[in-house]
């Protein structure tokens, strides 16, 4: 753990059971931080974040939500994780405005997304995914066990989740938090500060592939969806309706594709 990571947990000392006998043991436990998001002075969320990377995940999450729609939308962001707020400022009608406010957001399992209705079906119509990306096999298995073995927070902690971006066959970020929605958020921000081609893009994920991930994952229109979690029928189905390719259950020799098959190749297709 980095001198960096140490700012976020704390050792605990508490109690192992071993070969049937209980014996001290030290754990790292994860603070959580409360954060409360504003847009132009209205209160739009509550959650509990890691506080770091804070400013990706409120701009991945303003995003998705459809606050922002390109980088210059976004005004001015003020993040103070020390206080729990977030501010930003952002050119929107009004009427706009009043209606994300008062939108339901689904609050199943950490998340909070209003992608989704009470009834966990999909509130909006989506676009099937366009990009024509391909993967080899074996790069999609050594990129997806690279992330399950990322040195971090997760792997001392076993608490916190993970979310990364791999582009031409490497990671090129990876963000961590107390709720795998986050952790997505702040890769899907990171991604959209920086004006990345999402039809480029392989998103990884360390949580399960369920309708809420998988919805959010599909406004930015990524080809491939990987997890070393499973996935649920009806993220499967919606998956295979846009034709984004999922990608769960990764281990160092297998792993398990759910939908849109075509895009992983091996290497006599090549």
């Amino acid at each position: 753990m980095t001198e960096g990571e140490k700012a976020y947990c704390s050792r605990f000392k508490g109690t192992l059971i071993r070969d049937n006998t209980l014996v001290p043991a030290d754990q790292i436990l994860i603070r959580e931080t409360p954060l409360e998001i504003f847009v132009n002075g209205i209160s739009i969320v509550r959650t509990q974040c890691l506080a770091r990377n804070v400013a990706q995940m409120v701009a991945g999450f303003a995003f998705c939500e459809g606050f922002l729609e390109k980088p210059s939308d976004l005004k001015k962001m003020k993040v103070d994780p020390d206080s729990g707020r977030a501010d930003l400022e952002i050119d929107l009608p009004p009427e706009k405005l009043e209606y994300f406010a008062g939108h339901e957001r689904m609050a199943a399992g950490g998340g909070r997304t209003a992608l989704l209705g009470w009834t966990g079906t999909v509130s909006r119509p989506f676009a099937r995914v366009s990009s024509g990306l391909t993967v080899d096999a074996a790069e999609l298995l050594r990129i997806g066990n690279d992330f399950n073995n990322v040195e971090g927070l997760y792997r001392d902690s076993r608490f916190v989740h993970s979310a990364a971006l791999a582009d031409s066959g490497k990671m090129i970020a990876h963000f961590e938090d107390v709720g795998r929605h986050n952790a997505l958020d702040k890769a899907i921000g990171y991604a959209f500060l920086n004006a990345l081609d999402f039809d480029r893009l392989m998103l990884l994920c360390s949580g399960r592939l369920s309708m809420e991930m998988v919805t959010r994952a599909a406004c930015l229109g990524v080809p491939v969806y990987v997890s070393p979690a499973t996935a649920s029928l009806n993220a499967v189905r919606f998956a295979e309706s846009i034709d984004m390719t999922l990608c769960g259950r990764v281990k160092p020799d297998s792993a398990y594709i759910y939908s849109a098959p075509w895009r992983v190749i091996t290497g006599d297709e090549k």
